[in-house]
Order: structure tokens, then C-alpha cells, then sequence
């Protein structure tokens, strides 16, 4: 891993070995975590910014990471332990 998955990581901790086992085995679902941790940069640095359309940008990039946190989300529930 480097240190385009780290808010992945973070955001995740609970499933850390499970995330690391599919980025490692899956090529798309380690681009999803690396698109991921783009949106999250561009979502910080929208909420820092005071360039006008820095709101409606942030908007964006919220609903963005969202989208992609669900992604993430659903790639991973095939790999949940069973109870």
C-alpha cells in the first residue's frame, strides 16, 4: 500500500485486513480506494478554501465520497464473516 489509501484506511479501520486483502487481489477495487483518497483531498481542500464556488465544489466532493464510501462498502460484503 502507499499513501494513496490512506484515508481509505482510516475511514474503514474496522476492516483494515479486509481492505488491504482486496486492494492487494483486486486491481479496480484499489483504483476505487485510490479515487477514494483523491475526493477526500479535494473534499479538504474545498472546505479550506474561500474561493467562490468553493461551497457548491464541497457539495460535490461530499456527495462524492459518499458515493464511493458505499462503493467501498458494497465490494466489501461478500468477504464479512459470517455470524
Amino acid at each position: 500500500m502507499n499513501g494513496k489509501t490512506l484515508h481509505v484506511l482510516k475511514r474503514f479501520s474496522c476492516q483494515k485486513d479486509t481492505l488491504v486483502s482486496l486492494m492487494i487481489e483486486d486491481a479496480d477495487f484499489y483504483q476505487l480506494c485510490q479515487d477514494y483518497e483523491d475526493c477526500v483531498n479535494a473534499l479538504q481542500y474545498w472546505c479550506a478554501s474561500k474561493e467562490p464556488l468553493s461551497m457548491a465544489r464541497f457539495d460535490e466532493y461530499r456527495a462524492l465520497v459518499s458515493e464511493l464510501e458505499e462503493e467501498i462498502l458494497q465490494a466489501m460484503e461478500p468477504l464479512k464473516p459470517q455470524r
